[in-house]
Formats: C-alpha cells, structure tokens, sequence
C-alpha cells in the first residue's frame, strides 16, 4: 500500500507502507509454528486474513483455517501419506515438538 494513499503526503512512487495486524498471544504463538512448518516442509507463507490464519500445501491448494495446535497437526498429516505404522503422534514435527 502506498504511503500517499493513507496519509496527506504528494506522490511518491517509491516510498511502501507495510501493515501487519497484531495477534492475541496465543494466536501469535500458533502463527510462529505456522512459520516453522512452512519452513521446514518447505511450503507457502502462512496468511492471516480477518485475524485468521490459514496455510496451503501449494501455490495452486486452497487455504486451510488453522485455529490450534490440532488443526495444525491435522494439515501436517494431510501434506504426505501415511501409513497404519506411522501415525502424527509418533513422528511430531521439530517445530511443533520444540514449541509446545
């Protein structure tokens, strides 16, 4: 968003105004395991729109509402296969392990 648009300055091209919301500690908390899946699987930025956090398995996926530590675990489980032996509670995520 452009600086101008917001306040009474003249135009300027270059100049960018960035805005992020500030989250409810528990919410922020969520967010930053968020963070840390996406970069340890490798896949998109986590979203926050309307003061909700969604992810995706790839550009093309839709978003996914993750609004605690199950959804989360549940969107881990669904990015690769699994079998009867290997289920979410015996192969935790580093991130979500280290965090709790």
């Amino acid at each position: 968003m452009k600086a101008s648009s917001i306040f009474a300055l003249h135009e300027d091209t270059t100049s960018q105004l960035n805005l992020s919301p500030l989250l409810p500690p528990a919410q922020y908390r969520l967010l930053q395991k968020c963070w840390a899946i996406r970069k340890e699987k490798r896949i998109p930025n986590p979203v926050i729109r309307d003061m909700r956090i969604y992810m995706r398995r790839s550009r093309d996926s839709r978003h996914t509402e993750i609004s605690s530590e199950a959804d989360l675990i549940q969107f881990i489980a669904s990015l690769a296969p699994t079998t009867a032996s290997n289920s979410t509670a015996n192969h935790m995520p580093k991130a979500i392990a280290t965090m709790s």
